[in-house]
């Protein structure tokens, strides 16, 4: 089972992305625990990659679903200016949630919920690869 959506750079594409993505989750058989953790991190992604990015206006965020029985494997391509998720570094442990800084929980909770990330750059595309163990009662 595989999809692919193209979205334009900008905040309006999020409620298409974030319904087409719901759908694909629902006919994979995600439970709602998995479905929430998986909206999470394409949020965080793609919102990250068309905020900061800084790509041309024109150019795409291409996000890829694909689901093995076992495994819902996402990549989130996009042609902004390098950045890898994958090296964030958690937010300290020792703070209320409430007074830690903006920035960074959303990647450290996108890590914590995924089996695997992986992120490379190919011909100025960056492509992160998330691999998420289904393991909820909807897909026993």
């Amino acid at each position: 089972m595989q999809s692919r959506i193209t979205l334009e750079s900008g905040p309006e594409a999020l409620p298409r992305l974030l319904d087409e993505a719901e759908r694909y989750c629902t006919g994979a058989g995600l439970d709602a625990l998995e479905q929430g953790q998986v909206m999470l991190m394409l949020e965080e992604l793609v919102v990250n990659a068309m905020t900061h990015g800084q790509a041309p206006p024109t150019s795409p965020v291409e996000v890829l679903f694909s689901f093995d029985g076992r495994d819902l494997h996402m990549e989130i391509r996009d042609q902004g200016r390098p950045f890898d998720p994958t090296v964030r570094r958690a937010p300290a442990d020792d703070q209320p949630v409430d007074q830690m800084a903006i920035g960074g929980l959303g990647l450290f909770l996108t890590q914590q919920f995924a089996d695997e990330m992986r992120y490379t750059r190919i011909a100025g595309v960056n492509q992160v690869h998330i691999r998420k163990r289904i393991t909820g009662q909807a897909n026993p």
